[in-house]
Formats: C-alpha cells, structure tokens, sequence
C-alpha cells in the first residue's frame, strides 16, 4: 500500500473502485465479521470519522423476537438516548 497525503484523503469517492480503495488503505484485511460506518459529506469526500459496529447476529437472515422492554440491558438503554 502507498502511504495517502492529505490532498488524497479529500479527494471525493465518486464510485464503487474508489470506496474499496479507500476502505482497504484504512482498514487492510479482515480479521473478523464486523461492519464499519464511513460517513461522506454532499461531494462524496470522506469524513474524518469511522465507526466499528460489533455484536452482529451470526445469522443477519434470522430474526430475533424484540427484547422484553422491563429486561433491556443498560447498553440498549443507553444506545436508543444517543439516538433520540
């Protein structure tokens, strides 16, 4: 991999090849299941923020039955206050 500049790091990602670029440069190679939120501003340049998301379903088809309110875990509590 070649080491990005600034001026690159700006440059937008107008298409699928470009992301895939970007996302290998940062991210390199999988070492696990997990998704990352990459956020691009209205001319498609990259933010300068990446979010890992883990606790992923082992099966994303299934689902599962919704959490008795009273049980939730204090973690869900507090991810459903960031979003409001």
């Amino acid at each position: 991999m070649t080491k990005q500049t600034a001026a690159d790091r700006e440059a937008p990602l107008t298409d699928d090849s470009l992301l895939t670029e970007r996302v290998s440069h940062l991210l390199g190679q999988a070492h696990r299941r997990q998704i990352w939120m990459m956020f691009l501003d209205e001319d498609d340049v990259q933010a300068p923020l990446i979010i890992p998301c883990a606790d992923l379903p082992s099966d994303p088809g299934r689902r599962s039955p919704p959490p008795d309110p009273g049980t939730s875990p204090p973690r869900m509590r507090w991810r459903g206050a960031c979003l409001r």
